[in-house]
């Protein structure tokens, strides 16, 4: 069987567009979008727009791949930023299924890892915990247990399907495939 850490890593994170004012596309990955997004345009002296963001590090490979005409240089793409959304959305279309397919293979140890790092993404996601209880309209101490015990509850899960910033980059399935 293929190494956790390895496959743990595609199935988290997030794969991300962002554009410049120079018409160059970034399509990159990172657990925390928003946090890459104020470096790169620090390090550039660039305003820079967050495009999309989808769940998923691996998509950045294929997105790299399928675009790989207009590459420029290390991740930057010489593109309509709405053609990098086209493909990125539509990756994410394709491979849902196949991510939810794969948690079959998990033992129920690994599937706690990824219930703990998936629920880690979306507390970082929502800036705290704290900010996160807000957002659900919900006690603090209710996500200060999710954190403990390393998952989100049911009702937790079906709570972020109704928040609309959290869903567009999580959902119930992702955050607890068991369900």
């Amino acid at each position: 069987m293929e190494d956790f850490t390895l496959r743990d890593k595609r199935l988290t994170g997030f794969t991300y567009v962002m554009s410049n004012e120079l018409g160059l596309v970034k399509i990159g990955q990172s657990i925390n979008p928003e946090e890459r997004r104020k470096t790169i345009e620090s390090a550039s002296g660039l305003p820079v727009k967050l495009e999309l963001i989808v769940r998923g590090s691996f998509k950045e490979e294929m997105a790299h791949e399928l675009l790989k005409q207009y590459s420029t240089v290390g991740e930057w793409f010489n593109c309509p930023p709405d053609k990098a959304v086209e493909v990125l959305q539509e990756l994410e279309k394709l491979n849902d299924e196949a991510i939810y397919g794969q948690m079959l293979n998990y033992t129920k140890k690994e599937l706690e890892e990824v219930f703990k790092v998936r629920l880690e993404e979306l507390v970082s996601f929502a800036g705290s915990y704290i900010y996160l209880a807000k957002m659900l309209n919900i006690p603090t101490s209710t996500v200060q247990g999710w954190v403990t015990r390393g998952r989100i509850s049911k009702r937790g899960a079906l709570l972020v399907d109704k928040h609309k910033d959290l869903t567009k980059s999580f959902s119930s399935k992702y955050l607890r495939p068991d369900l």
